[in-house]
């Protein structure tokens, strides 16, 4: 497309028609406005700037609910100019087998480990729940919206390193678990970098 004295709205709604117009004679109906995000929230709620918006398992961050945590690993993170961020991927039943797949693959994917827990009640099910306070708990379950039986996987590493590694993993996630609905389809454009 070439185009003479425009503004960057000019461009975004030109290719939006486009967009339209092509995906639109393979059968694929696109909503116009297409919807919009700046860079940075993309990370923070997807982990990625080209997020799947087709379903949810959206990123929290919660290195302020734990700024001042004595659990070492998270403390240590934080100190050291990392963050603590996690996702709530809902009610899920998990075997240990499989909870410690999710382990490897977030180590394979670059961090240096996760954290899985279960909400039950107003704490956790998790290796983990005995190294955090009733309040920590409690804080965490609501920042990540947490009911009774969701499954809640945290990454504490650099910021870059949490991100791409949830990021990753929520995509995963969601095609393993039948999250992603059929035929849909959602599209956004990155804006403000």
């Amino acid at each position: 497309i070439e185009m003479s004295f425009v503004e960057v709205e000019d461009v975004i709604e030109a290719n939006e028609r486009l967009m339209s117009h092509v995906l639109g004679v393979a059968g694929i109906e696109v909503e116009l406005p297409i919807q919009r995000i700046s860079h940075d929230d993309a990370i923070a709620r997807f982990g990625t700037d080209r997020p799947d918006l087709r379903f949810g398992l959206e990123l929290t961050d919660l290195t302020d609910a734990l700024r001042e945590t004595e659990f070492r690993v998270f403390r240590g993170t934080i100190d050291g100019g990392g963050i603590v961020k996690g996702m709530n991927a809902g009610k899920r039943e998990l075997a240990r087998s499989e909870l410690d797949g999710l382990i490897a693959d977030a180590q394979e994917l670059g961090a240096k480990g996760l954290v899985w827990a279960f909400r039950e009640g107003d704490g956790w099910r998790s290796p983990t729940a005995k190294f955090l306070t009733d309040e920590e708990l409690a804080s965490l379950n609501r920042a990540l919206g947490a009911e009774e039986g969701d499954l809640l996987l945290i990454v504490a590493d650099k910021p870059k390193v949490a991100n791409q590694v949830l990021g990753t993993m929520r995509t995963r996630l969601a095609e393993r678990w039948g999250d992603i609905p059929e035929g849909a389809n959602a599209f956004c454009w990155i804006v403000d970098w």
